[in-house]
């Protein structure tokens, strides 16, 4: 009689686990974790955060960044591993592997993969093993550009919430020359070159300065303007960012560096160039909300001189006549510096050069035929 010998193999759980995160299987990994380690257990804590930031790894290299932040943010993990993967955009020097190569790699394995199962399916059916009904259409395979977008944006949002926690734990006067340690995990994508226990403040001032150059060659108008809006001690590298904004002015859209420079200039004391700058951007249409709001907080807050504000409030008053109005009306700061009489002068003076706007159907109707013909054109020309 012939027998069949078969010898089984234990698997120990965190090969398991290390297999089904390879997979993305992230709850499965974890069943598999927690059947291995209850929460009784002394050390309960230590691998559960181990094994959060190895899944939030894995699936950052997976290009699963729609679950990426969850795992991430129950551990202490290292922003800077996740910065050095647009070390190019952030001007490091030293070689690490960069988003776009983890984009290409895994796109690369999944288009071969994809090959693989196609082959196999068409071979099953060939010999009746297997019918169409059966086979399982894979997940619709994105852009490179577009993965690389979603890897951003993950990056952006975890290093602004690490900075929040550091914030939130340490004191950044007291604490500023603390060395600071992070986890790393087996997963993460590079070895970092830098010292292994930089202080608060150098790594504070890494953040910060990579945020503004990311968000600015990103052409994040909205990010830049909330970061810097809301993060009170800001400690970038000011010499090396003012460089960085005069290379970026000089190409052709350069008005979220212009953004910057103003609400730098403002956050420094030099209230004046911050206007300066700020009535130039009013004039671009995509930043002129924000201009005139930021000339508007200025000339309430910190504006001392009389002729400053009665040249920049002439802006408002062509943006929003009934605001400007009311700014020189009712601001405390303003009538300090300006006579109830002065105000009123003002006003009056404004009235005279600012129209009050019309509705487009009265345009319409007071149409000279001189009007018509030139409006005729410009549409032509429109939709040519």
């Amino acid at each position: 009689y012939g027998c069949v010998l078969i010898c089984l193999k234990s698997v120990p759980y965190y090969e398991q686990v290390k297999k089904l995160l390879q997979t993305s299987d992230v709850q499965s990994a974890l069943k598999v974790f927690e059947q291995n380690n209850p929460k009784s257990s002394k050390d309960y804590t230590v691998k559960k955060e181990e094994f959060n930031l190895e899944a939030g790894w894995t699936l950052f290299t997976n290009l699963e960044f729609s679950h990426v932040k969850e795992f991430f943010i129950q551990t202490n993990y290292d922003p800077r591993e996740l910065l050095v993967l647009l070390a190019e955009e952030i001007g490091l020097k030293a070689h690490y592997k960069s988003l776009k190569q983890v984009v290409e790699d895994k796109l690369k394995n999944k288009a071969q993969l994809a090959k693989v199962k196609a082959v196999q399916s068409k071979t099953l059916l060939e010999e009746n093993k297997l019918s169409p009904s059966e086979i399982t259409p894979g997940k619709p395979l994105l852009d490179m550009e577009a993965y690389i977008s979603e890897g951003k944006k993950t990056v952006y949002i975890l290093v602004e919430e690490k900075r929040r926690f550091l914030l939130r734990k340490h004191d950044a006067k007291i604490d500023a020359n603390k060395p600071i340690t992070f986890l790393h995990a087996k997963a993460s994508i590079n070895v970092l070159s830098f010292p292994k226990a930089q202080t608060l403040n150098e790594i504070l001032n890494l953040i910060d300065t990579s945020l503004i150059r990311l968000y600015i060659k990103g052409k994040e108008l909205n990010r830049l303007y909330e970061f810097l809006s809301k993060v009170e001690d800001l400690k970038c590298a000011r010499k090396e960012i003012e460089e960085f904004l005069s290379v970026q002015e000089d190409k052709d859209e350069c008005y979220v560096s212009q953004v910057c420079r103003a609400m730098l200039n403002d956050r420094y004391g030099n209230y004046v160039r911050a206007l300066e700058i700020w009535y130039n951007l009013g004039l671009n249409a995509l930043v002129a909300r924000i201009a005139h709001k930021e000339v508007a907080k200025l000339l309430k807050t910190q504006v001392k001189e009389k002729e400053v504000v009665m040249k920049y409030t002439r802006m408002l008053f062509a943006f929003n006549k009934d605001e400007a109005t009311k700014m020189l009306a009712e601001n405390e700061n303003i009538r300090k510096i300006l006579t109830e009489e002065e105000i009123m002068g003002y006003l009056k003076e404004m009235k005279k050069h600012i129209p009050d706007p019309v509705s487009y159907t009265h345009l319409r109707a007071h149409e000279t035929p001189e009007h018509l013909v030139c409006r005729l054109l410009l549409e032509k020309k429109k939709k040519k």
